[in-house]
């Protein structure tokens, strides 16, 4: 079975409806990675209660919405997200678990995952096998916490997850050389058969209001970018590596409920004034703000930014929208982190 149902998405692209819901359900996590938005101090807390997830998810199914992407904080920590998880699937929706991985070393946590994530995804994160990396990007944790992960992970093949329904979910930051984002990109494909994604660490918005040396200090190197994601794309069969972290269709196809009940393009585009579902539901809220929901102006080629209508792979790639927010505090504006552009790339990211 694929990752991603291909012809799917591309009619739910094609129609600018919802092939990922993203589903913030919790405000914690336990991982402690020094570089994560969600540890900003402007972020709001907050959670959802379960009675408002279950409306949001009773309308996804109606919207035939595909899959829940159930996200944190770390999502795994919620009292009832299993409970959550299997009324998604009895409304026909597919379960995709975004977890740090931290939980799963339990054995129990990762069978009951396995099981609701049938035909969906389990996605951990874990960014380095170094040690004396791991620590100085979690300096809050011990050491054992990276080897735990990895025994989460070892749990959910056992339970008889399939290593390609795996992923493991990486963030390219200063802490890493190159050589070591290959290493483990290398590493869960040839010991576990479970492909990565890496995700460029983002100047995310949300804490600009903290010292700007200090956000800036996680910045990964041009020459960095460019080495893991070339690599990437050879390990992945020649497959076009574009500047976000999922192709275009995916992206515009993707809506995000925030944990204080905001409705976003993305989980990382998180605007204040954004539209909530808190009177009128998902369904009336997704209508009412649907084009820019789903990106929808850029879908037009003619519209995309300067330097994008012109390169070679925007049949696939748009840029990151969540990094042009973040910059410009516009979706439709350049990705000004694109790798594609290293004068654009030193001077922002």
């Amino acid at each position: 079975m694929p990752l991603i149902n291909w012809e799917k998405l591309q009619d739910l692209y094609q129609r600018d409806l919802v092939y990922a819901f993203q589903l913030e359900i919790n405000d914690v996590c336990e991982q402690g990675c020094e570089y994560c938005y969600m540890n900003a101090p402007s972020i709001r807390q907050g959670r959802l209660s379960s009675d408002t997830l279950r409306g949001a998810i009773s309308d996804a199914s109606d919207m035939e919405i595909y899959c829940i992407e159930w996200l944190g904080g770390e999502p795994l920590l919620r009292e009832d997200v299993f409970k959550l998880m299997a009324f998604a699937s009895e409304k026909g929706l597919r379960n995709n678990m975004w977890t740090g991985g931290l939980p799963l070393a339990d054995e129990e946590n990762a069978r009951k995952c396995v099981q609701l994530t049938e035909g969906g995804l389990i996605s951990i994160h874990l960014s380095t096998l170094n040690p004396e990396i791991y620590q100085q990007s979690h300096p809050t944790r011990p050491i054992d916490d990276m080897y735990k992960i990895i025994e989460g992970v070892e749990n959910c093949l056992n339970a008889g997850k399939p290593p390609e329904m795996m992923m493991n979910s990486t963030t390219l930051t200063s802490h890493s050389t190159a050589e070591d984002m290959i290493n483990i990109i290398d590493h869960f494909q040839d010991e576990y058969g479970i492909p990565t994604c890496v995700n460029v660490y983002q100047f995310y918005e949300p804490r600009s209001g903290e010292n700007i040396d200090e956000v800036l200090r996680f910045k990964p190197d041009l020459q960095t970018v460019r080495k893991v994601l070339n690599h990437l794309q050879r390990s992945a069969g020649n497959v076009s590596i574009g500047a976000n972290c999922v192709n275009k269709q995916y992206c515009s196809a993707t809506i995000a409920l925030l944990n204080d009940g905001r409705l976003t393009p993305c989980a990382t585009i998180r605007p204040d004034d954004a539209p909530t579902i808190m009177d009128k539901g998902l369904r009336e809220t997704f209508q009412a703000h649907r084009d820019w929901l789903v990106v929808k102006k850029l879908k037009d080629k003619e519209n995309l930014p300067d330097g994008c209508r012109a390169c070679k792979k925007n049949d696939d790639c748009w840029g990151c929208r969540a990094k042009s927010w973040d910059y410009f505090h516009d979706i439709y504006q350049r990705d000004p982190a694109c790798f594609m552009n290293p004068d654009n790339f030193r001077a922002v990211l």
